[in-house]
């Protein structure tokens, strides 16, 4: 199993996911951080996604299954980045300076995409070379 360059994209993918609970993602114009602490919604989220990315580490012998996990992953992790701008925007919103700025948890979604990306990439490799075998027997 930890032979596959895919399990260590899938479990960096779910610490990845997981560290955007420890960080702020929007930093408002009167001092206010943003954060996931009263988010349940957010937090859900991402709760979704760590588990996605673990049952997809622990299904290594079922590569249909795991590409279908990175897939919803990805939806998951999307709907995430889509409610933190809306989050953002309505506390934006709720105070007269609209200025503000992003910080860290607001990209880390993206990282995880990418490495969900990566381990989709590895399980196709994997998948060629299987039918390659099958193919000289």
């Amino acid at each position: 199993m930890i032979q596959r360059i895919q399990t260590v994209w899938f479990f960096l993918a779910a610490i990845v996911a997981a560290s955007t609970l420890y960080f702020n993602y929007y930093k408002l114009a009167d001092g206010t951080l943003l954060n996931m602490d009263n988010n349940y919604l957010g937090t859900v989220l991402i709760g979704v996604s760590v588990i996605l990315s673990l049952v997809g580490l622990f299904a290594f012998k079922k590569r249909p299954l795991q590409l279908n996990l990175i897939w919803l992953n990805i939806l998951v992790l999307i709907g995430l980045l889509v409610w933190i701008y809306f989050c953002i925007e309505d506390a934006k919103f709720s105070i007269v300076e609209s200025g503000g700025s992003f910080r860290l948890a607001a990209f880390i979604p993206l990282v995880a995409i990418a490495l969900l990306w990566m381990a989709r990439i590895g399980i196709k490799k994997d998948i060629k070379l299987l039918k390659a075998y099958d193919r000289l027997r």
